[in-house]
């Protein structure tokens, strides 16, 4: 009746239904179904807990935040293009969603409602998972070295923080670049 377990948390499976049309949630003690949902299509990657609820993309543009105890829709947006990632991150205590897509955009949702909070406009459109990283830096820089006695030292500082550490998403290019 499953089509395998897709992600585990706590006393919780997910798993979509044989003909693939419902997620449904599952006790991980005795297998008893706990809640189904109609989802409509193919997730862009496997749910995430966000809070006391699951955050689902589906490839189809559509986010969804389920209620982890009766599967309801708490919240759901289509998104007007196609997305490339979704993210449930918690900052400084507060749930958020972030999401980045062909536009070249990335836009963090609050966690409760999907509105947009902020949208940030990248250099180029990411193409893959994005990153977040809860304590960065914040430096980037290179050094150039010649020969077998390159400054191990100058290398070694490009790791010293210079400022403060705080939060960072990571994003890469169809070239690499973040």
């Amino acid at each position: 009746e499953w089509r395998g377990p897709i992600v585990c948390s706590g006393e919780t499976i997910l798993a979509f239904t044989q003909g693939g049309d419902a997620l449904a949630a599952l006790s991980a003690k005795d297998g008893s179904v706990i809640w189904k949902q109609p989802i409509g299509d193919v997730l862009l990657k496997a749910p995430q807990k966000s809070g006391a609820q699951w955050l689902l993309a589906g490839k189809n543009n559509r986010i969804l935040l389920l209620n982890s105890g009766d599967g309801k829709i708490d919240a759901e947006i289509l998104w007007p293009t196609w997305l490339v990632d979704v993210l449930a991150i918690t900052l400084d205590g507060k749930p958020l969603v972030v999401c980045s897509d062909i536009r070249g955009r990335l836009s963090v949702l609050d966690a409760a409602t999907l509105k947009t909070l902020r949208e940030i406009r990248l250099p180029a459109p990411p193409c893959s998972d994005m990153l977040f990283v809860p304590q960065f830096p914040g430096t980037w820089g290179s050094t150039s070295t010649t020969g077998a006695d390159a400054d191990v030292e100058s290398i070694l500082a490009l790791d010293t923080p210079k400022t403060k550490l705080q939060p960072a998403i990571l994003v890469t290019d169809r070239d690499g670049f973040c």
